[in-house]
């Protein structure tokens, strides 16, 4: 059953056995999975079913970050959440991901790939991604005979990620939640506060507010918080009836290392002869009922070794305008080093077949305008191709979600995000632009052109917008906020699920192991209810 909160007349309490606040993919999942569970489900959202400017200015924050952006952009606060603008690309974290300790103070995932094998399997059905594949295939798709890069070092190994449609977790599981007997969906209800016990071992209530002033609290005997990676620590950094420094907080760990995906345009990659331009390192392609593509990714242990983070390599093709100008800027090096132009007929034919393309040029800088004189060729070129990477954020105490002096519109201090990158993860970037420039020059089938001030120009980075680890995972209290399970230490009832609870992030976008997480979640709180009864 489906509620508008702001149309419920003088609400007193609910109380219902698991209260999820949170409509995302987390909270969805965990709904979806306590279906016909005999359990009552309330899951509440702040938003409605369409996106709302005035619910969504609720997320607006303080951003005193490296790189400027506005909060309220970085996601969407409708049902279904973030998945509203996912993208769809999809891999479980790798195992190496999980067995990795950065340092003393931030411990690895206290579970392994192995432990997550069967619920990422039920997730992939909810992601609606077709087949299980990713790398089982690799030896059937003959990369090698379409893209040089691949050597016998394996310096870079070649990786595969699956495209989800995406599915909007909202909209496709919508008529399911409505039907479920056992589940109600409360809808643009807001999460004032958690309120805990005077032992503060326990959550009694959660209040609700509405942007129209109805106001509610709920009972439950179990909480889940699936807010978000950045609400999620501003809803426990707000609840202070008890606690101070806010529910789970007592080791100030609450809001500590946050964690983004974050990229870079490295260059060109120039190679000597013609490959493959319909590779699958270059257009995703579809594979035994899974759309699939490819990117290039270091060997586990030679990270370890290099002690950089996880990252991949993703490559598209430029046009053959694109070479021809890379075809000048090799010669007139060439020159200026005094040296005869290798390659020099090759070369200067391909820039005669693309006059048209320095014409344009010379217009535009004498005549100092946007305009062309001709178009364009647009075709792809089998020569030259685009490099970016992305790559995960190191866990870093100093990257951190705090709350701002300023408030919302209820009254509700907002967040402040301090988002801070460390010395490791900007050699994560150098170590990557190493090693494919090593494999070009090694393999002798091209080289890399990088472009300038690359490490520097931290301005120019690209964010993903996978707001993680700030309420990570750890077996030691004094190193996490929940345990291996997702509830929060200290306290009997209260877990949270997506990705504030990754310990640390790889390179894979978090949605899959959200949704693997949040399938496995709902089974440990169907067994809690089935221990208590038997108690």
């Amino acid at each position: 059953m489906l509620s508008d909160f702001n149309h419920i007349k003088s609400p007193a309490a609910f109380e219902v056995d698991i209260c999820i606040l949170g409509g995302g993919a987390a909270g969805i999942t965990i709904a979806l999975e306590l279906i016909d569970s005999g359990l009552s489900i309330l899951l509440v959202e702040s938003g409605g079913l369409e996106y709302d400017q005035a619910t969504q200015d609720l997320y607006k924050g303080e951003n005193v970050s490296f790189k400027d952006f506005p909060l309220e952009t970085t996601r969407l606060r409708f049902l279904g959440g973030t998945t509203n603008h996912w993208g769809g690309m999809s891999r479980p974290l790798d195992s190496y991901d999980f067995h990795r300790e950065y340092d003393s103070n931030h411990s690895s995932w206290p579970l392994t790939k192995a432990d997550l094998a069967p619920y990422y399997v039920k997730a992939h059905k909810l992601c609606e991604l077709g087949s299980y594949i990713y790398d089982d295939y690799l030896s059937e798709l003959n990369l090698a005979d379409d893209f040089p890069l691949l050597d016998k070092e394996q310096l870079l190994r070649p990786v595969f990620f699956q495209r989800s449609p995406p599915t909007r977790f909202g909209a496709t599981y919508l008529d399911k939640l409505k039907k479920a007997q056992n589940v109600d969906v409360l809808l643009n209800a807001n999460v004032k506060e958690l309120v805990d016990s005077a032992d503060r071992k326990k959550i009694i209530s959660a209040s609700l507010v509405a942007l129209s002033g109805t106001r509610a609290s709920v009972k439950a005997k179990q909480f889940v918080l699936a807010a978000g990676g950045l609400e999620n620590p501003r809803i426990l950094l707000l609840s202070r009836t008890n606690s101070e420094k806010g529910i789970g907080n007592s080791h100030d760990l609450v809001g500590r290392t946050y964690m983004d995906h974050f990229g870079a345009y490295i260059g060109k990659a120039l190679f000597h002869k013609p490959i493959n331009a319909d590779s699958i390192f270059f257009r995703e392609k579809k594979f035994m009922g899974a759309q699939l593509g490819a990117c290039l990714a270091p060997s586990p242990k030679r990270a370890e070794k290099q002690g950089v983070g996880n990252y991949i390599l993703l490559f598209s093709p430029g046009t053959e305008s694109d070479l021809s100008i890379e075809m000048l800027k090799s010669i007139k090096n060439d020159i200026a080093n005094l040296k005869w132009p290798e390659n020099a007929i090759s070369k200067l034919s391909k820039i005669i077949a693309n006059a048209d393309t320095f014409a344009n040029l010379s217009y535009k800088n004498v005549f100092d305008t946007n305009d062309s004189l001709f178009d364009v060729s647009t075709k792809s070129s089998g020569q030259l191709c685009n490099v970016a990477i992305n790559m995960e954020q190191t866990p870093n105490d100093d990257s951190r979600v705090t709350l701002s002096a300023e408030t919302d519109s209820l009254g509700l201090q907002k967040i402040k995000l301090d988002w801070q990158l460390n010395d490791k993860d900007r050699q994560t970037l150098r170590t990557a632009v190493k090693e494919l420039a090593s494999m070009l020059g090694r393999s002798g089938t091209g080289r890399l052109r990088t472009t300038s001030n690359l490490e520097s120009n931290e301005s120019n980075y690209t964010i993903s917008c996978h707001h993680s680890g700030t309420t990570r995972m750890a077996s030691d209290r004094t190193k996490g906020v929940v345990n291996s399970d997702c509830r929060v230490h200290g306290i009997e009832n209260l877990y949270i699920a997506g990705s504030s609870v990754f310990p640390s992030i790889g390179w894979a976008n978090p949605t899959l192991t959200i949704v693997a997480l949040s399938v496995r979640l709902a089974e440990t709180l169907k067994l809690t209810f089935t221990a208590n009864e038997n108690a």
